[in-house]
């Protein structure tokens, strides 16, 4: 057995025919109880695969505690043609068993209810995805728990996958896929927005004209998971796309309550400075303030107080920010910053953002030329000619006079020289 997975591993087709020659049936009982065919299909080793199969080993056999089949590790390893070697053998024991796909076909599933076309999805194997397409494999089929193949596409970021799903279903179907929702409500986008999937967003409400911003079970937009998951480029994106920032998710928190919640000092300043209010409250009158205080988070509590936050404004339970960061244990760290403000972290956490902002505009301010300067050096601008260029029109507007004066029988004035 240790020389029969040995030969496997290695990739020796020889050895292999060597076994099987010497005794065919325990050989073959060998090779599936150690699921060897799913060691040769994920090392990638084409002609042991053949020997297998062609030995009568069992195409489409399931491990034991995963439940993947051979082609999901072929397909996950991205070995098109080991996939291109078992889609026949795998038609061929469906047609004897008359079994339907979906019970041992090409769409056999795991024990998570996944296909060999979700591997390819969440491996980016295009080329893999093409061949299960062509062979009839289904491309809409949700797991256990509702995750689709665009799903899984759409949270590795592939959008080359994305696109070839949407056109192997048609126009209805491919639509209904790009909206389709997981066991949580979560949609594609929601998914690629969690994920910093920045091309597969794109992709998604650029081209395949999906909806990026429908919430899910608990009310969240993809934007609100961007700002959750600090994925800025995410929110600007959305942003650019039209989707609207200020509206309520879970418990009625918007993105900004999110970003402040979590720590993420990012998307926190960067929602700021585009002009979010500072002082929103959510169903439990909370603001951002009070989930930096809440949460421990005093660069961004900075960050929010330099933007124009209240620390003063109450919620439902009549705290403001001072009396929730006590009830959370954080007292102290958020008293330094409301006493001590101070560019120096070590003295008082401050946002690092607001700070190089603040530098970055007194740089500006300092370097600048003074008003009498700037007025002086555009009267100069205006007011200078260049001697050469001057003298270069004079001569060319006097040869084009002359040459008029020719054709009429006058005679050219002299060119006076130029004072110098």
């Amino acid at each position: 057995a240790a020389d029969l997975a040995e030969a496997v591993r290695s990739g020796d087709a020889g050895r292999v025919r060597d076994q099987f020659l010497s005794n065919h049936t325990q050989v073959r009982l060998l090779v599936e109880r150690d699921r060897l065919l799913h060691v040769a299909c994920g090392f990638g080793h084409l002609e042991v695969v053949r020997e297998l199969l062609q030995h009568g080993v069992p195409p489409n056999l399931a491990a034991p505690n995963s439940g993947r089949r051979p082609l999901h590790e072929a397909v996950s390893a991205g070995f098109e043609p080991v996939v291109r070697e078992l889609l026949p053998w795998i038609e061929k024991q469906q047609q004897q068993q008359q079994q339907p796909q979906a019970d041992g076909g090409i769409n056999a599933v795991d024990n998570r209810g996944r296909s060999a076309v979700h591997a390819a999805c969440e491996q980016g194997e295009l080329a893999c995805l093409n061949l299960l397409a062509a062979a009839g494999a289904s491309l809409n089929l949700p797991d256990s728990g509702g995750v689709t193949p665009a799903h899984l596409a759409a949270g590795r970021d592939h959008p080359e996958l994305l696109k070839r799903l949407r056109k192997r279903c048609g126009p209805a179907a491919g639509n209904a896929l790009m909206s389709a929702r997981d066991g949580k409500g979560l949609t594609p986008a929601h998914w690629a927005a969690a994920s910093g999937a920045t091309r597969a967003l794109h992709a998604l409400a650029s081209e395949l004209k999906a909806p990026v911003d429908l919430p899910d079970r608990q009310g969240n937009q993809p934007a609100h998971l961007a700002a959750r998951h600090d994925r800025l480029n995410c929110l600007r994106l959305l942003a650019d796309r039209g989707v609207a920032l200020d509206l309520p998710g879970r418990a009625g928190k918007l993105p900004l309550h999110f970003a402040a919640q979590f720590g993420n000092l990012q998307c926190l300043h960067w929602l700021l400075e585009q002009g979010a209010d500072p002082n929103a409250q959510d169903a439990e009158g909370n603001t951002p303030g009070h989930w930096t205080n809440l949460s421990g988070q005093a660069e961004c509590f900075a960050c929010w107080l330099r933007h124009g936050g209240d620390s003063e404004l109450a919620n439902l339970m009549a705290e403001n920010c001072a009396q929730a960061a006590r009830r959370a244990g954080h007292p102290v760290l958020m008293a330094t910053v409301v006493k001590q403000p101070t560019d120096n972290a070590a003295k008082s956490p401050s946002c690092p953002l607001c700070v190089e902002k603040d530098r970055k505009w007194k740089w500006e301010q300092a370097h600048q030329s003074a008003p009498v300067l700037r007025a002086m050096g555009a009267s100069a601008r205006r007011v200078y000619t260049d001697p050469l260029g001057d003298y270069r029109a004079n001569l060319n507007r006097r040869s084009q006079d002359s040459r008029g004066l020719r054709s009429a029988g006058a005679q050219a004035p002299p060119l006076k020289p130029r004072l110098r």
